[in-house]
């Protein structure tokens, strides 16, 4: 028996045009409201930020330095840019930092917003360490970074480096620049001889680094490297000598257990690890 499928059961079934057009009008309206709402949110976004970096009630009240020693405030405060009745959200604190950076005495910057009316300025100054003498006589700070030519109003007294060939600072680092940052690095840090004790610092291709004492003037051939094992010695040699160096002039220190100590009228090794003359 063949059974004959109902009538009009295959057929696809068609929405009717009201509900279409119904379904049609609500995504149109969709469409044209995202369209005015977009433009209008960045609108009112650009009207707002506008407006707050406008609004008397946010003007720059005070301006806090700290940190300055041989920068003046005034100074600070007009290369930042900023200035009392200054909107607080008009500046971007990455301009006003590369701004106050100019001055080469200022090593780094920090820049915060305060209470919405003041705005915190910390300087951090370099401290000069030596005097350089490259095309020039210029500072150099701790880690040997050279920072800025020197002048008679910077009023420092501090060891002088000669022999380097650089033409300028900021040459990129050669293979004795950072050899003078180690030696600067250790003379700073270390108890014994320090930086405090010395006088000149010089600089010869073949040899490499001596240093000259303020006492005496007795120089320490110290090559390239190893300084602070080598100033273990120097301080040894002088505690074996009880202080005494009045008639030493040179000292080579390369070889850290046969000290070579150079005198007005002879040469005698003495023993860097404290084992005495060797004759």
């Amino acid at each position: 028996m063949k059974v004959m499928p109902a009538r009009g059961k295959n057929k696809r079934f068609k929405e009717p045009f009201a509900s279409r057009a119904r379904r049609f009008a609500w995504r149109a309206s969709w469409i044209s409201l995202i369209a005015i709402a977009v433009p209008a949110a960045i609108y009112g976004g650009i009207w707002a930020d506008k407006k707050l970096k406008t609004t008397p009630y946010l003007a720059i009240k005070t301006i806090n330095v700290s940190g300055t020693n041989r920068v003046g405030r005034d100074e600070v405060v007009e290369l930042s840019g900023l200035r009392e009745g200054r909107n607080i959200l008009s500046f971007k604190a990455g301009q006003v930092i590369d701004s106050i950076k100019t001055n080469p005495w200022v090593e780094s910057v920090e820049v915060r917003r305060r209470y919405l009316t003041a705005v915190d300025i910390e300087i951090k100054e370099r401290v000069p360490s030596v005097l350089v003498m490259l095309d020039g006589m210029y500072l150099a700070d701790a880690s040997g970074a050279v920072f800025k030519k020197f002048s008679h109003e910077d009023d420092v007294d501090l060891p002088v480096v000669t022999g380097l060939s650089m033409e300028a600072p900021g040459n990129g680092a050669s293979p004795e620049e950072l050899a003078l940052r180690e030696l600067l690095r250790v003379l700073s840090r270390r108890s014994g001889f320090n930086m405090a004790e010395v006088s000149e610092i010089h600089f010869d291709p073949a040899f490499g680094f001596s240093v000259y004492t303020l006492a005496g003037g007795v120089r320490l051939d110290l090559g390239n490297g190893n300084f602070e094992e080598k100033f273990s010695s120097f301080d040894r040699i002088v505690k074996l000598r009880g202080g005494d160096m009045t008639d030493v002039a040179t000292m080579d220190l390369n070889n850290s257990r046969e000290v070579v100590l150079g005198f007005t009228t002879n040469v005698e090794k003495e023993g860097g690890e404290g084992n005495g003359k060797k004759g």
